[in-house]
């Protein structure tokens, strides 16, 4: 019943107010290049969760995630928002927008878990990165950038080709990953912590790749 009043009230109304919101937004000409903070976030083991509960259940988690998204989203300034099924992309005006939203994404989901049982609870991931991103006929975004954040979500544990000091293994879930970009940026800020995983291949880029966690002040 609490799950049923959240989705039925609560979500609309945060649907409806991300709406209003994106309808404000300046429009932005196709083919135009924008520099902004990537960020890629999927729900961990999303086809277990749909092995446990069904689709019909895998439905009620994923529409508690779209509002709690979509709330941060409209509360930071997000530029594109596109859905991928168990995950969103979203685009920030600046890493520090994105790292708020993230932030807020990851105490709303624990908040909701504190309040269910265990085999429905929500845990995520995601990936953060900066740069040019070029901006699609749809709104879609594209680039190298883009492609990397990406590279950067699909990584595994066996993907490492050396581990950071002192790191036992890679993180299972409510993580976050930065490139060395968004380190560089964001490294001197308050209420953030980097902690190098790894060195990383990422599959069709060249080269070796740093790769950290981000430990928000809340999470520590």
């Amino acid at each position: 019943k609490g799950y049923q009043l959240f989705s039925s009230t609560f979500a609309n109304r945060i649907v409806a107010g991300y709406a209003k919101k994106q309808e404000s937004k300046p429009f932005v000409e196709p083919g135009q290049r924008v520099s902004e903070a990537i960020v890629v976030m999927d729900v961990c083991k999303h086809s277990s969760i749909i092995a446990r509960l069904g689709e019909g259940g895998w439905v009620a988690i994923v529409s508690v995630f779209d509002s709690i998204v979509k709330e941060a989203a409209a509360h930071h300034g997000c530029q594109y928002l596109a859905s991928r099924g168990d995950g969103y992309l979203a685009t920030f005006p600046t890493l520090q927008d994105a790292m708020f939203a993230v932030s807020s994404i990851l105490s709303r989901t624990k908040a909701y878990n504190e309040g269910i049982e265990e085999s429905r609870r929500i845990f995520l991931r995601f990936s953060v990165n900066h740069g040019e991103t070029i901006v699609g006929p749809s709104g879609e975004r594209h680039g190298e950038r883009m492609n990397e954040t990406f590279r950067v979500d699909a990584l595994r544990g066996s993907d490492v080709q050396e581990w950071g000091r002192g790191v036992q293994g890679f993180p299972q879930r409510d993580y976050i990953l930065a490139t060395e970009r968004v380190y560089n940026e964001l490294r001197d800020s308050k209420g953030l912590d980097f902690k190098l995983l790894g060195v990383f291949e990422l599959r069709g880029l060249p080269g070796l790749h740093r790769i950290y966690e981000v430990i928000p002040a809340e999470k520590k």
